[in-house]
């Protein structure tokens, strides 16, 4: 994964990570650049199934995504117009 400082632009390393719960991890980054030093945290949640586990954990519920188009980005919408 990789992430860039939003100060900088230069590339950003995770110091330390945590995981809070079985779908969501803590990350704690660190600008390169050491003239600009930034730290930050992120978090990383899976929040779908694509392909459901062929050995699945009863303790994990993900709803089951329909794809990859998304309601809100205009440029899909108006794809679908033209194909139809």
């Amino acid at each position: 994964m990789k992430l860039s400082c939003p100060h900088c632009d230069q590339r950003m390393h995770i110091r330390t990570s945590r995981r809070i719960s079985l779908l969501l991890k803590e990350a704690e980054w660190q600008c390169v650049n050491i003239e600009c030093g930034h730290t930050c945290v992120s978090y990383t949640e899976i929040v779908r199934t694509r392909n459901p586990s062929q050995r699945p954990n009863p303790k994990v519920f993900l709803r089951v995504g329909k794809g990859d188009r998304q309601a809100h980005d205009a440029r899909q919408l108006d794809l679908l117009d033209k194909a139809g």
